[in-house]
């Protein structure tokens, strides 16, 4: 008896010896381009890493380093993730499912075309962690939280290979505490607008390439932002409450149904941003004397400008109290 325990002892001890050493004796380059071929498979998009690694003790854990996820017209990546990390659950192997527990993505990059193709913009976010289910032919990220720009994101999608190679991506976010000023302080306005954004968004996209799923990309619900300062004309005013309906078709984006409470003025209007870039629109505003009244809205986002249009309105515009 005590012979069989010696052996069963030392066939553990081999074994997890083995299981230490295993990911050491297989090539870097071998390990990179399996990851490659997969994520390119599921996502139809060109991937790159600088680097991978796996370990199978306590748990298999793989781990990447400088990933980027395909291409813009500029050839610069659409994504780029500083480090990545999960835990890789060996059952549903079996089925020919990959099942990543625990995800991890931190110091991503996500690159925001403008108008024309140009001058894109960079969008940060500082870390990403939820669950992820690869099969052959969908990947499912569920329960996601994003970090970014002193708020956060839980979002649930889904990315589906259709049958003539292109990709179809579904999804739902909410989005808390935000804080815009940083977040368009990095889409090219400065100082224009402040306050905590909070929105619940659906969101869809197409294609065959990250430039065709960025045009195809379709956003709608509602957006409010609280407690905030915003400048226009040169006029800075506080506000309580911003609200409107968003309406995103790849690089164009209407703003309907806008309501703007503050305690000296509200305002009423629609904006449509085209492009990611340029401003256009229409607001009417009620309360204090000498900002009161209708005007266009134009300029662009890093200029935004309002252009009286009419003689101030009356005070009673049929608002409805925001609270």
């Amino acid at each position: 008896m005590g012979k069989i325990f010696r052996n069963l002892l030392l066939f553990m001890v081999l074994l997890a010896l083995l299981l230490f050493v295993a990911p050491q004796l297989i090539p870097s380059d071998v390990l990179k381009r399996v990851v490659e071929e997969q994520i390119t498979r599921v996502t139809g998009m060109s991937v790159e890493v600088a680097q991978v690694s796996i370990r199978l003790l306590p748990s298999v854990q793989v781990y990447v380093t400088d990933m980027q996820l395909g291409k813009t017209a500029d050839q610069t990546p659409m994504l780029h993730a500083g480090s990545a990390n999960a835990s890789l659950e060996l059952m549903p192997l079996l089925s020919g499912e990959l099942q990543l527990n625990g995800l991890d993505l931190k110091m991503l990059a996500i690159q925001i075309p403008q108008y024309n193709g140009s001058g894109g913009r960079l969008l940060h976010i500082s870390r990403i962690t939820g669950l992820l289910h690869l099969d052959l032919t969908r990947a499912r990220l569920k329960k996601a939280n994003a970090e970014l720009y002193g708020g956060e994101v839980n979002l649930d999608a889904e990315l589906r290979r259709a049958g003539n190679g292109s990709v179809v991506i579904t999804g739902r976010a909410k989005g808390h505490a935000v804080q815009v000023d940083r977040l368009l302080a990095d889409l090219g306005s400065h100082d224009q607008l402040s306050g905590a954004l909070s929105a619940e968004l659906d969101l869809t996209a197409g294609g065959t390439s990250a430039i065709e799923l960025l045009q195809g990309l379709q956003i709608d619900g509602p957006v409010r932002m609280r407690s905030g300062k915003l400048m226009l004309n040169g006029i800075t005013a506080g506000y309580d409450l911003i609200r409107f309906n968003l309406q995103t078709r790849g690089m164009n984006h209407r703003l309907s149904s806008l309501e703007a409470f503050s305690p000296l003025i509200n305002a009423t209007g629609d904006i449509l941003i085209t492009g990611n870039y340029r401003l256009s629109g229409r607001v009417k505003a009620a309360g204090m004397p000498g900002l009161a009244g209708e005007a266009l809205v134009a300029g662009t986002i890093e200029q935004p400008q309002l252009i009286p249009v009419a003689a101030p309105a009356s005070p009673g515009m049929g608002l409805n109290p925001a609270y």
